[in-house]
């Protein structure tokens, strides 16, 4: 349980200063962006065929961090359509 609980704290650490960099407009860096998936990418990995949920919404998170540059140029339909796909995982290609 200790490597489980070690993962979902560092997801929430990682989540909690996505939001906050969200809620204050501060801009990041695709190199913090890069930073922070790798870094989200190994808490959230799996351990013992569980999955940590909250791993696709902090990932969200980080793109919306690191598209806040963008965010005064776009209607907010827009600007969260723009986060989605960006955040959203590569399709599998079919066999």
């Amino acid at each position: 349980v200790g490597p489980l609980l070690q993962g979902v704290a560092e997801t929430c650490a990682l989540g909690a200063e996505a939001l906050q960099a969200v809620a204050d407009r501060k801009p990041c860096s695709v190199e913090w962006r890069s930073d922070r998936l790798a870094a989200l990418a190994r808490a959230g990995a799996p351990r013992s065929a569980v999955e940590i949920m909250i791993v696709a919404p902090v990932r969200l998170l980080i793109y919306a961090a690191a598209a806040g540059s963008e965010r005064a140029t776009m209607t907010p339909a827009a600007w969260r359509e723009a986060v989605e796909k960006a955040a959203a995982p590569p399709a599998e290609a079919a066999p």
